[in-house]
């Protein structure tokens, strides 16, 4: 059996020690002596009790450096934020320089500004307040309001101010480092920035001499008496424009009234060209500016065969087919507009200039496809954004489109123009609107003898071709139509004989008037001429129907009449007709149905809701006929319809018709 170890006492000088060992080994022996049961020793306890004293000490200390070591460990953490902070915004910083720097560069490549330096003046001019300086920004001046006067504008060639960053403006060179001056260097190296620098000087005979130089062109100069600067500013302004956008100076020209000059700048734009795309764009702006309609689709075509992948070409195209009545192939070129593309245009009319021109073709392929509600609505908004150049055409859909409504809202704001001739247009389309045929027989007279007058007094052969050819295909027609709603046979040939024979309106107009005259054959003669010229489009297979109707065949009228929506299903007078042909045929549920489409697409229409409610008064239907009949009496109708529609409401303003 082991024996069991005595552990030795601690005695002597190791039990004072203050060391951690000893420490340790005496409390170690202090508790052996405890559980043996001896008695207590004072003086160790005495130790017990510094030693307990001296830990509170050493435990207050250390809790007095923690407080102290968390504090430098919070402000070391919100050092090392801070300096990571610094570092992130230096980055940002020389990344914001590098950007910048690099805006600017580019900004410097794209520019293509006109630079204006002081010009030099004697010292005379200078004391009276006309440095060099005041001259150069008065020519700048000059300069801007000219660009102002076609900015904005689509035509053939370019779109002045809309898109391009290219502006006029006066520098006057400026010493020490600055951000203007970095700029104005990276635009001198990187951009194609033109300068202008220019003098004036007293000539010998006292006379005074103004002249610039752009960098690239010939010199410019005016020369005048003393007083005359401010003429000799604006005559400078005009030379160096003519150089700086000789496509803009034509527009500008011809746009202020100076015609002969503005088409003598026109005809030498193609030479002036660079590329392909700037020589296409160049006749089609020529063609743009040309009032007959015949010499500008011949330039038009030139345009295109350059480049036919630009809008302004077939735009022009688009505008002389349909001035000549040849609505197909003005129906063929506004889908060409439509498959153009932005990226391929010249950079004058990309943008804008280009979106302009998509939106018009799309509102005259709705016109020419029959979709006239919509059509109304697109050529509304493009006439209220440019003025009053689209507001004629507003109109004459509206007319077709059966709205009156937006006929007299245009009309009451198109206002005074000064111009007999527009006013007297306007006025026959709110005569038209309103079936009002003898107003109208009596405004389209007039306009047919005011072409012939302005025809006879105009000596320029490009006007006196555009007032024909306006006078054939728009006049002509309507003054047929009028006479043709009068029951004036003779008046109607007599309008519509000198009209050409490739002229889609003119063609259905003689088919109407041999139809009048119960022509048959005659007249199917015009109506199948006008659909072989012209297979795309629906109304002469309308008016084929509707003379069919009147010779007592609704069963072809309603052969015809289906062609026409087929070809153009939201076009509302082929269902109206194809109604009124079978209720002739006594199927007065088919009729109501027909009636009720047209509504869909001509909700304005007066005659088409006074034919409803008589097909449903034909079905037993009085309530709902009595509708149609008081929403017809609040819409434009004929003399005869408004006639037929009194007599209906006063029949059935009780119950079932009487009387």
């Amino acid at each position: 059996m082991a024996e069991r170890v005595e552990e030795p006492e601690v005695q002597g000088p190791e039990a004072t020690s203050t060391g951690p060992d000893s420490i340790a080994a005496t409390m170690t022996a202090a508790l052996r002596r405890r559980r043996r049961g001896e008695r207590p020793d004072p003086e160790f306890d005495a130790f017990l009790r510094e030693q307990t004293d001296l830990i509170h000490i050493q435990k207050e200390h250390l809790h007095e450096q923690r407080a102290l070591i968390l504090s430098r460990l919070r402000w070391g953490r919100f050092s090392d934020r801070m300096k990571a902070l610094l570092q992130v915004i230096t980055v940002l910083v020389g990344l914001a320089i590098v950007i910048a720097v690099g805006v600017m560069a580019w900004s410097a490549s794209q520019d293509r500004s006109l630079v204006i330096e002081p010009f030099s003046a004697p010292p005379a001019f200078a004391q009276n307040g006309l440095g060099g300086q005041v001259i150069a920004a008065d020519v700048t001046e000059r300069i801007d309001t000219i660009r102002r006067g076609v900015a904005g504008a689509f035509s053939g060639s370019t779109n002045v101010a809309a898109d391009a960053p290219d502006g006029v403006r006066l520098e006057i060179p400026e010493t020490g480092i600055s951000l203007t001056e970095l700029s104005r260097a990276l635009r001198q190296w990187l951009g194609a920035e033109r300068t202008i620098e220019g003098s004036l000087r007293q000539t010998p005979d006292g006379r005074i001499e103004l002249k610039a130089n752009l960098a690239g062109h010939d010199p410019v100069a005016a020369t005048g008496p003393p007083g005359a600067l401010e003429d000799l500013e604006r005559q400078v302004a005009e030379q160096l424009f003519a150089q700086i956008d000789p496509e803009n100076w034509a527009n500008y020209l011809d746009w202020s009234g100076r015609r002969a000059e503005g088409l003598q700048a026109m005809s030498r734009l193609p030479s002036l060209a660079g590329s392909t795309p700037d020589r296409a764009n160049a006749y089609a702006l020529w063609s743009d500016h040309i009032h007959d309609p015949v010499r500008a689709e011949a330039l038009a075509r030139i345009a295109l065969s350059i480049d036919p992948k630009l809008a302004t070409p077939w735009i022009e195209m688009l505008g002389r087919e349909e001035a000549l009545g040849h609505d197909q192939s003005a129906l063929a070129d506004a889908r060409q507009v439509l498959i153009t593309r932005n990226a391929d245009q010249s950079s004058e009319v990309r943008g804008a200039g280009f979106r302009t021109a998509q939106r018009l073709a799309q509102a005259q392929i709705d016109e020419l496809t029959g979709n006239l509600r919509v059509a109304v609505q697109e050529e509304d908004r493009l006439d209220q954004s440019a003025g009053r150049g689209f507001m004629l055409r507003t109109l004459r859909l509206a007319v077709a489109a059966h709205d009156a409504t937006t006929v007299r809202r245009r009309k009451a704001e198109f206002g005074s123009t000064g111009d007999a001739r527009v006013e007297l247009s306007v006025r026959l389309y709110a005569d038209l609107a309103a079936d009002d045929w003898p107003a109208a027989a009596r405004d389209a007279t007039q306009l047919v003898a005011a072409d012939d007058q302005a025809r006879a007094i105009t000596a320029n052969a490009d006007d006196q071709g555009a007032i024909w050819w306006s006078e054939q295909i728009v006049d002509r027609p309507f003054l047929t139509e009028a006479r043709f709603q009068l029951g004036d046979v003779a008046g109607a040939e007599a309008a519509i004989g000198p009209t050409p024979l490739d002229c889609y309106p003119c063609l259905r107009e003689r088919g109407r008037v041999a139809a009048m005259q119960r022509s048959w054959p005659e007249a199917d003669r015009w109506f199948a001429e006008a659909v072989r010229q012209d297979p795309s489009l629906p109304f002469a297979d309308t008016d084929w129907g509707e003379m069919l109707l009147r010779k007592s065949d609704p069963d072809a009228a309603i052969v015809e009449l289906k062609r026409a929506h087929h070809i153009s299903p939201h076009y509302a007078d082929p269902l109206e007709a194809w109604g009124e042909a079978l209720m002739a045929k006594r199927d007065y549920a088919g009729a109501i149905s027909k009636f009720a489409d047209a509504d869909k697409d001509a909700p304005k229409w007066g005659r088409n809701h006074l034919r409803w409610g008589e097909a449903l008064m034909l079905s037993g239907r009085y309530g709902e006929a009595r509708v149609q009949y008081v929403t017809a009496s609040g819409l434009d109708l004929s003399v005869g319809d408004r006639a037929a529609l009194n007599v209906l409401l006063a029949r059935t303003a009780s119950g079932a018709p009487h009387g």
